[in-house]
């Protein structure tokens, strides 16, 4: 027999995996905003690429995905194909290429920010100040207490 707690903690389980299907569905209609033939994987490829200043190494972006090389290769071929990243000479290696986002990539991602907060916003609008950061601070302290491992324990 289950104890309460043993209960919860599926319930909590079971509330983060349905999370986690709506943002991969969420990654992949982003993309189709994007291009309407863009992958999800480039699209996260895009992402890192802004937060990271628009112009880092290939191998920084294959890092921050936890992707292998040769996947994020292919998303950068698809994405300068789109015309949203350029491949430039690495200053301080010839051997290497930096990435380099687009404006035209620019505001294409803005304009998908745009749209998501303001889907976000409409979409939470009955719950209070108290509930949005008392749900921060939950969502913040369960990813404080998982850490990194969380991917490795499927």
């Amino acid at each position: 027999m289950s104890t309460p707690r043993a209960t919860l903690l599926g319930e909590l389980e079971g509330e983060v995996a349905t999370i986690a299907r709506r943002a991969r569905r969420a990654v992949a209609d982003r993309a189709r905003l994007v291009a309407p033939d863009l992958s999800p994987t480039a699209y996260l490829c895009l992402v890192v690429l802004r937060d990271r200043a628009g112009d880092c190494a290939q191998q920084q972006v294959a890092d921050a995905l936890g992707l292998d090389k040769g996947v994020v290769s292919r998303a950068v071929d698809e994405l300068e194909g789109h015309g949203l990243v350029r491949r430039t000479p690495d200053p301080a290696d010839g051997r290497r290429h930096r990435l380099v986002l687009t404006e035209d990539a620019r505001d294409r991602l803005a304009a998908v920010d745009g749209q998501r907060r303001a889907r976000y916003a409409e979409r939470l609008a009955g719950w209070s100040t108290a509930d949005l950061a008392r749900a921060a601070r939950l969502l913040r302290a369960y990813n404080d207490a998982l850490g990194d491992g969380l991917g490795s324990e499927g």
